[in-house]
This record gives C-alpha cells, structure tokens and sequence, in this order.
C-alpha cells in the first residue's frame, strides 16, 4: 500500500484526483455527523479500530492528510466524550 501511495504522489495530481482531495473531508464530516446521531453505539464501537488502522495509510498529501486526520480525531474523540466506556472496551 505505500509503494502505491508513494507512486500517486510522485506522479502530477490529476484533475480528478485533485477534486476527490478536496471532497473527500466535506463527505467525512457528513459520514461522521450521521454516524454519531443515527448508528447504534456497538457499530460506533466497531467503527473506532477500523479508523485507527487506517490513520496511517491516508493518501499522503499533506492538506488532504491534515483535514482527514482533523475529523478522524474529531470524530473519535466526540465518540469518547458520548461513549466513555468504549475507551475501556476498546483498550
């Protein structure tokens, strides 16, 4: 995976690569809004790891990386501050 990231990076962006940069975070911010509101807690719970394991594989961008790690930890810290008993579950 990060021979192919590596690769994408070196290579000049795309106007399509360049528009999915820019709207990826926009579509996360509205993922993780409906998420928090209208997913049950267990789903939530098993959401949590799964975004963990991929913080470090984001497309390396660095403005991209930037605002999708921003909502990964807002998200993830709005999940503790609804759910504090997910921080002993998931330890």
């Amino acid at each position: 995976m990060t021979t192919i990231l590596q690769a994408a990076v070196n290579n000049p962006y795309s106007d399509r690569l360049k528009a999915v940069l820019r709207l990826t975070p926009r579509l996360l911010d509205v993922y993780f809004s409906i998420a928090l509101r209208d997913v049950n807690d267990s789903l939530i719970c098993a959401l949590v790891p799964l975004l963990l394991s991929r913080f470090a594989t984001i497309f390396p961008d660095k403005i991209f990386s930037y605002e999708v790690h921003k909502r990964l930890l807002e998200f993830i810290l709005s999940t503790f501050q609804r759910y504090p008993n997910f921080i002993a579950l998931l330890k």
